[in-house]
């Protein structure tokens, strides 16, 4: 495994990044069961939270399409980026993050374009259907349905089969990782390789306690990822199921070549650190990405973090090459 760390600026602390601090430390005193309740009382609200300050870093046109396309039960948006040329160009497919309740297209879009650009690739960025209304696998077979939607129009978008890529963040990038396992089993298409960026992996204990010592995370920031979980499930499931927790796979031997990307500041850090090493064990091809001093979720502020706009330069050069 090729390991780099990287110490680049860190973002200025925002006041609204203060004020998470401060309602996590409210939602540490409440029960489980109650912060379940509210949650999902006040999903609406908790998806228009999400993002955040991000900006185009483009240096040439890139063609922006809106495509409605059949997912697992029922229609699917995407958006589409290309650069303006006709020739055959290698597919990023990326599933965006948000703790499988939220998250958006608009929040990863100038990642997305970035990588576009800088690439020479065709994006599709998959809007699939979230929990709790669409809980496991919905979303995660509507964002299988999308490449499978891309091989078929595979002329009109202009894209080499051969040079699939799947990418996400935290719960997407859990898409990107499992689909790689389902491509391998189902034999519907090839994945060339997979971007996976602060991934979820392992949803059986890949959260540090809220009341760990070393913990850099606000108490009760643990807990609300875990009822995100939780939200993600309708009733009983196994958690060690590998299109749940790919961590847990027996088998994870010939699967494309890995970039893994993660914050040191990230609460998922150690697992994405845990799913490297397991990835390399099985004779894949792995680069593993340390960002210092980066929290979770910073390619919501491409344009706006040294750590987002190094990320898209990798990932470009990781699918170009």
């Amino acid at each position: 495994m090729e390991y780099v760390e990287k110490e680049l600026a860190s973002k200025p602390v925002d006041p609204e990044d203060i004020d998470l601090t401060i309602m996590f430390k409210k939602m540490a005193k409440i029960p489980r069961f109650l912060l379940k309740f509210l949650l999902k009382k006040n999903i609406k609200k908790i998806r228009e939270a999400m993002g955040g300050d991000s900006r185009d870093i483009t240096t040439r046109p890139i063609i922006t399409k809106d495509e409605y396309i059949p997912g697992y039960k029922s229609q699917v948006r995407i958006q589409i980026y290309s650069p303006e040329t006709t020739q055959v160009r290698p597919l990023l497919v990326f599933f965006h993050g948000g703790g499988w309740i939220g998250g958006s297209l608009p929040a990863v879009e100038d990642y997305c374009k970035g990588v576009s650009d800088q690439a020479d690739c065709v994006v599709i960025s998959v809007d699939y259907h979230l929990a709790p209304e669409y809980p496991f696998p919905e979303g995660l077979e509507d964002s299988y349905a999308a490449i499978k939607w891309a091989v078929v129009n595979k002329d009109e978008l202009n894209i080499n089969l051969d040079q699939i890529v799947v990418a996400g963040d935290s719960a997407g990038g859990n898409f990107a990782a499992v689909i790689c396992l389902m491509a391998r089993e189902r034999n519907e298409f090839s994945i060339a390789k997979q971007i996976l960026i602060y991934t979820a992996t392992n949803l059986v204990d890949q959260m540090i306690p809220d009341d760990a010592q070393d913990s850099p995370f606000p108490p009760g920031m643990m807990k609300v990822s875990a009822v995100m979980v939780d939200l993600y499930f309708k009733g009983k499931v196994d958690k060690r199921d590998p299109y749940i927790s790919p961590v847990y796979a027996k088998d994870l031997s010939n699967l494309p070549p890995a970039l893994i990307a993660v914050g040191d500041q990230d609460f998922l850090y150690k697992s994405s650190l845990e799913y490297a090493k397991k990835l390399d064990e099985a004779g894949n091809k792995v680069k593993f990405l340390l960002y210092k001093n980066a929290n979770h979720a910073f390619i919501d502020d491409t344009g706006n973090s040294d750590q987002a706009n190094d990320l898209v330069r990798e990932a470009a050069e990781f699918i170009r090459n």
